[in-house]
């Protein structure tokens, strides 16, 4: 009986209020964010559909090929086109970044302290809206160039 008490004891010192409330926010956190990469990742689901959906954006092998051997103004309007949906596309990633990062502020997670810059943390999101936003500006200086090579 004892024994049983002890253990009794134990499991509500381990899952009291405060602590189980803890982990059910850092599931719930977890589960969020999951959901909002299922949304960017999975076709059908979200604004990621949308923007693969864009008839600019060319398969790799293609912007490959049209990079190696562009000739022509039609060419380089072409790869002009790609870049500048690929920064939308990347803009868009940027802005989705950001408001991860502002979710994680407003509801900070213990990865914060024990895991700064986690997966789970605001400055793992701004880490990436940076790096998003880098690309977006290197695309548009892409298609900037292959705009002036497509009037030449």
């Amino acid at each position: 009986m004892r024994i049983a008490r002890a253990a009794a004891t134990h499991f509500e010192s381990d899952f009291g209020h405060e602590k189980g409330w803890s982990v059910m926010r850092m599931i719930r956190l977890h589960v969020l964010a999951l959901s909002a990469l299922a949304l960017l990742t999975f076709p059908g689901t979200g604004h990621s559909q949308t923007a693969t959906a864009n008839p600019n954006l060319l398969p790799s092998k293609q912007v490959r090929e049209l990079v190696a051997n562009a000739k022509t103004s039609d060419d380089h309007a072409k790869l002009a086109r790609h870049f500048l949906a690929l920064a939308e596309q990347y803009e868009a990633d940027a802005a989705d970044h950001k408001a991860f990062a502002e979710a994680y502020r407003k509801a900070p997670t213990a990865s914060e302290t024990k895991r700064p810059g986690g997966p789970d943390t605001a400055a793992h999101c701004d880490r990436f809206a940076k790096l998003a936003a880098d690309a977006a500006k290197e695309a548009r200086a892409l298609a900037a160039a292959h705009e002036r090579m497509a009037k030449h």
